[in-house]
């Protein structure tokens, strides 16, 4: 998982598919969280969230990735 999360970081800094990266980065960030039993990867999803709903209000991605 460390692995997909520093190449979807690129992605992102590279500014590629910027909406669908950090859509997946976030869904990377759940996962991570899940399997490390460490809650501070969700605080990083919620950033991925907030980034997609700052792009498109309302966006679905957005609140399923956990706004409210």
């Amino acid at each position: 998982m460390d692995q997909e999360i520093i190449r979807l970081q690129k992605q992102v800094r590279a500014g590629k598919h910027l909406e669908v990266t950090v859509e997946r980065l976030g869904w990377a960030f759940v996962a991570k969280a899940r399997e490390s039993f460490d809650p501070g990867f969700y605080k990083l999803a919620e950033q991925c969230a907030l980034s997609l709903e700052a792009a498109h209000h309302g966006s679905p991605e957005a609140m399923l990735l956990g706004l409210p």
